[in-house]
């Protein structure tokens, strides 16, 4: 199992950086991890973010993610990168197909696409947007990738007249280096079947209390593959997960996660040893942290990506990088 490593730019303080994320990118790349991910939204309820973050949320912090990812894809040589996951209805797929061509010609051919439908009604309500049913949310999520890829795939001018876009001799240059990818992030029965259709991997956030645990994880992949073979798709699916952990093997952090977690009203009433063993942060003493991941090693997880809280602490983010690569990597090599 291959560990990548999720940069939280969101949640943090006005004084942060913006810098630190492209160091923590290179010490990913210099550590071992296979790929770097930059989650991609432009606004995130309060009552969410709270379990994430110590800071005050007065003003909330989201610097854009393709931004960052252009930084990220000049200072590393080695990793793969791209947004984890791009609401495809809150983006122009022209925006993003271009974006992708962009920085995977910049970075020599590492970018890979790991997209979402969007779920979040303020963040589209506070920008001005419709937040349609998910069945239309979904439909436009597809034709957009249909669009994107397209863009990225056709030589000649393309043209699109579809639902929701509308494309007339479009001459779309540079191509990305090599074919990006397509992962999808999400776990309804909707998504896994986009999965199963179009999709080159299947990427779901981390559990919340067990929503999403090894079992159902098995049963997702492997539904997903077998749907994909009736469609008569030959390729290789893969399979991603995306989790929260502390920093492994310290009782300090993993009692300093708990008081974070439970900020968030909907898990302040969670027992804490329930909520550090079942909840949405993987915690614990090392022998703890490898067996929760190793439960979804043994469920099919080829590519676990990790992220650290609470994510406004850089100096633990560094640290948490530094334990997973001594100490967890190896024993998943």
């Amino acid at each position: 199992m291959k560990f990548s490593f999720k940069i939280n730019a969101h949640g943090q303080p006005q004084h942060r950086d913006l810098r630190d994320f492209v160091r923590l990118a290179q010490r990913a790349e210099e550590v071992g991890f296979h790929s770097v991910y930059c989650i991609d939204h432009q606004w995130l309820p309060r009552e969410r973010m709270a379990g994430y973050t110590t800071d005050d949320l007065a003003r909330p912090s989201f610097p854009d993610a393709y931004m960052l990812l252009a930084a990220i894809a000049t200072a590393t040589s080695r990793v793969r990168f791209g947004p984890q996951v791009t609401p495809i209805g809150l983006r122009r797929p022209v925006d993003v197909a271009r974006w992708g061509a962009t920085l995977d010609q910049l970075s020599g051919g590492r970018f890979v696409l790991q997209a979402g439908a969007g779920h979040q009604r303020s963040e589209y309500a506070n920008f001005g947007l419709e937040f349609p049913p998910f069945v239309e949310r979904f439909d436009r999520m597809l034709e957009g990738l249909d669009v994107i890829r397209r863009l990225w795939t056709e030589e000649g001018p393309v043209e699109h007249s579809g639902t929701y876009y509308r494309l007339e001799h479009v001459e779309f240059w540079p191509k990305p280096v090599r074919w990006p990818g397509i992962w999808l992030g999400g776990s309804s029965d909707r998504i896994r079947g986009a999965v199963a259709r179009i999709g080159d991997g299947w990427a779901p956030a981390a559990p919340q209390h067990g929503a999403l645990g090894a079992s159902a994880y098995r049963s997702g992949i492997e539904e997903i593959r077998a749907q994909a073979q009736e469609h008569g798709r030959t390729g290789w699916i893969g399979a991603g997960l995306m989790v929260y952990s502390a920093v492994p093997g310290d009782d300090k952090s993993t009692r300093r996660v708990a008081e974070v977690l439970r900020r968030r009203e909907d898990w302040s009433t969670i027992p804490e040893d329930q909520l550090l063993q079942d909840g949405p942060v993987v915690a614990g003493s090392l022998e703890q942290v490898y067996q929760r991941l190793d439960a979804y090693r043994q469920s099919g997880v080829e590519e676990l990506t990790v992220s650290f809280v609470p994510i406004d602490d850089i100096e633990e983010t560094f640290r948490g990088l530094e334990v997973y690569a001594e100490k967890i990597l190896p024993r998943f090599e």
